[in-house]
This record gives C-alpha cells, sequence and structure tokens, in this order.
C-alpha cells in the first residue's frame, strides 16, 4: 500500500470519519464539545484500542492534532456556543407540527396569504441593562487582568416590543420601577412612544392591559381585513377585556407553546441580540461621558438614539424573524429544520446508541412551572371561554380581581 511522505496519521480515514459524524451527532442535540473534549475522546479511543502514540504525552493529543483535524474536515468548525436551557432544547418535532396545525385552523378558511404582513403583529418584553458589557481592549502583554473604569449597575428597564410583518416597530412602551412617573422621565423618546411604572418594574395585567389599548389596538385600527396578535402564553399577558376588545376589533390573539420563543419569537430569533448589541454601544459612549448609573430622565433617549443607529438592519432583521419563524410565508419547515435531525439507515451504530444517550439527557425531566399559563392550545387564538373552562379557576379569579383595579382607559 502506497504510504504518503511524511508523518503517518494517528487515525484511519474510516476512525477520522466516525470522529467527525460523532461530534456533529453531539452538536445537533445541543452538546456540541470543546477542542479539550476531542483530545480527552481520542486519548480514550487509543487507550481502548491497545495503541500507543509515542508522539502524544499519555496518548493525548496536543493542539497541533487537534487544528490539523480541524482543516482535514471543513464541515467542523470552532465557535462560540449559545446557552440554551433544557425545557427549551425538549421542544420537539411534535410540538411543531401541533403548533401550525392549529395556526391552519386560526386563520381558516382565508389562510395566511389573505392576511397583510402589515396586520401581523408580533409582541414581547425585553429588559435593556445599565451594564455596557465587556469589550477587548490593547493592554501590556502578560496583563492577567485589564481592567477599564465605567460605572455600571445591576439595574435594567423593561420594554415592550412590537413589530409588524412588513419590517416596523410599533412605539415601545417602557415600565420603571417606581410608583410615580415624573415629566422627566418621559422626555426624548421616540415617537408615540408609551410609559408606565410598577413596584417590580415589569409588566403585569395591568400595564399590559395599557399597552395593548395604547400601542397595539391604535395600531389595528386602521387596518382592513384580518389582524393576527401573537407573542407568549404568560398569564399575565391576558385579561378579559384585551380577550373582549380583540373579538370586538377583528384580532386573533395567538400564542407560542411554552418555552419555544427561541424558535418561533420572531424578535427573540433575529431582533433582540442586534438591538441589545446597539443599546450597549450606545450606553458605553454614554458612560463615557458621565459617571453613574443611566438615569430614568435619560433612558428614553438613549433607546431612541440605540434604535435610530441600527438604521436599515432594523427592518431587515424583522422580516427576516417572521420568515425564520415561519409566519411569513407560512411555513413550518423553516422551524423543523432547526431541530435535531434523526437517525437514518446509514449512521453507523455507535452513532445510533450516541444520539440515543444524548436525547435522553438533552430533554432530562420538565421542571414545574412556577407562573400559571392559559389552557389554550398554541397557534389558537383565545377567547374568554378558554379562561371560563381552564381547569383552575385562579387565572379567572386573578383577571376578575384585576378588571376591578384597572382604570378606564380612552380609547
Amino acid at each position: 500500500m502506497h504510504r504518503k511522505p511524511g508523518g503517518q496519521p494517528v487515525l484511519s480515514n474510516n476512525d477520522e470519519q466516525c470522529l467527525m459524524d460523532g461530534l456533529l451527532v453531539c452538536a445537533e442535540w445541543g452538546y456540541p464539545l470543546h477542542a479539550a473534549d476531542v483530545k480527552d475522546v481520542v486519548q480514550s479511543f487509543l487507550n481502548r484500542e491497545g495503541r500507543v502514540v509515542k508522539r502524544f504525552k499519555d496518548n493525548r493529543p496536543g493542539e497541533d492534532w487537534t487544528w490539523n483535524f480541524l482543516k482535514r474536515h471543513p464541515q467542523l468548525t470552532n465557535r462560540f456556543a449559545e446557552n440554551i436551557k433544557r425545557c427549551r432544547a425538549a421542544v420537539d418535532a411534535e410540538a411543531v407540527k401541533s403548533y401550525f396545525e392549529h395556526l391552519d385552523k386560526t386563520l381558516e378558511p382565508e389562510g395566511s396569504a389573505a392576511i397583510p404582513p402589515e396586520n401581523w403583529v408580533n409582541f414581547d418584553e425585553t429588559n435593556f441593562s445599565d451594564d455596557p458589557g465587556s469589550k477587548k481592549v490593547i493592554v501590556r502583554r502578560g496583563c492577567r487582568r485589564p481592567e477599564r473604569i465605567m460605572d455600571h449597575s445591576k439595574s435594567s428597564t423593561s420594554v415592550m416590543m412590537a413589530v409588524n410583518g412588513r419590517g416596523d416597530l410599533l412605539p415601545p412602551f417602557t415600565v420603571y420601577k417606581s410608583q410615580f412617573l415624573y415629566p422627566t422621565w418621559i422626555e426624548g423618546g421616540l415617537p408615540g412612544m408609551r410609559y408606565g411604572c410598577s413596584k417590580s418594574g415589569w409588566f403585569d395585567m395591568r400595564l399590559f392591559e395599557e399597552w395593548f389599548i395604547t400601542v397595539a389596538l391604535v395600531y389595528f385600527r386602521d387596518k382592513v381585513g384580518r389582524k393576527l396578535l401573537i407573542g407568549d402564553n404568560l398569564a399575565s399577558h391576558f385579561s378579559a377585556e384585551v380577550i373582549r376588545l380583540c373579538k370586538l376589533n377583528g384580532i386573533d390573539f395567538v400564542f407560542f407553546p411554552p418555552n419555544s420563543t427561541h424558535l418561533f419569537q420572531p424578535l427573540d430569533v433575529a431582533v433582540f441580540r442586534s438591538m441589545k448589541a446597539a443599546w450597549r454601544s450606545t450606553l458605553g459612549e454614554w458612560k463615557k461621558r458621565n459617571r453613574g448609573a443611566v438615569q430614568k430622565s435619560v433612558f428614553p433617549r438613549l433607546l431612541r438614539e440605540a434604535i435610530e443607529s441600527m438604521g436599515d438592519k432594523l427592518r431587515a432583521n424583522i422580516i427576516a424573524g417572521f420568515r425564520a419563524t415561519g409566519l411569513i410565508p407560512l411555513d413550518k419547515e423553516e422551524v423543523l429544520k432547526k431541530l435535531p435531525k434523526q437517525a437514518d439507515d446509514t449512521s453507523p451504530n455507535w452513532c445510533d446508541a450516541l444520539r440515543e444517550k444524548l436525547e435522553e439527557t438533552r430533554k432530562g425531566d420538565t421542571p414545574k412551572s412556577r407562573g400559571k399559563r392559559v389552557t389554550v392550545h398554541p397557534g389558537q387564538s383565545i377567547t374568554t371561554t378558554c379562561l371560563n373552562n381552564d381547569t383552575d379557576n385562579n387565572v379567572l379569579q386573578t383577571v376578575k380581581a384585576e378588571e376591578k383595579a384597572i382604570n378606564a382607559f380612552e380609547v
């Protein structure tokens, strides 16, 4: 057999192919290996084979072998990974198909094509922190702990964002952690921007109803045809008055399956990451010239500057988010292709065993939910009946109690 000139490879072509297949399987199922893990796997393999590789210390490959292995297999790359919770990883193809089946029924008989992009509105609550984050800096070589002087705190401000399928951002609704609002806290923001306050600094049922009436309903008022409002299924995002107004104005209120916004939520998938990056950049520039935490009187102006700095990228990201989540156009395959692939007949037996073990580890036990959620199939629009038929009447009692405390809004 003809041998290649130079040093001979430690692993055969078949062994390297099996290793590459295993790394791809681990990555697909949410457990990608570090470069150090790959060295451990090769070391274990060589030990089981009873082989001793003199160029490796204790049969463990070095950095050179690892990076040369990656070069020989361009299908692999070394990148930073994002962390997701087990409950999110447990969302499977059946949940995706069920969601789109119910969404199809909700959109009958006209179908999704009959709803213009501007009539699709996705909402989600997010927070903007007072920390501009870390940044690479130039320091003396060998410096163990580079530091830069910049005030920051653990505080954050909650904002309800909403976008439509055409790529437009609706006026944000900011909630401050306070019992009162002051005139200086609502100056300098985006046109039409709304403001509220709560003891927790987060949205409750009263504030969500106020957002719906003053932002969503105002936006939908002059829209012709069917309208779709879509978001997560937190119980604090529902009230009998919101449902009544949706029905009265021809708005279908649809929510996503639990723990799945990383797959279905356009804002989560394609908008918030770039928006937070713009916010950190704007915040960092402000902190270079100012001391202390961001005051509430400054927040509206900084948020406006951050969003305006995104320019046309914001519209492109919003449209891409609706497309990537299979909403516009309606296509469940856009979501299904993000899930781990199932085993096929050509996979090695060890890959099948690894895939089975990874599936068990990936899903694990589903923890108990802390908050009460509304009992409605994901993809279906919600009605008052859904609240009345809930097996636990706590939600309905909460709704009634909140309604009594809500002040009348001028619509």
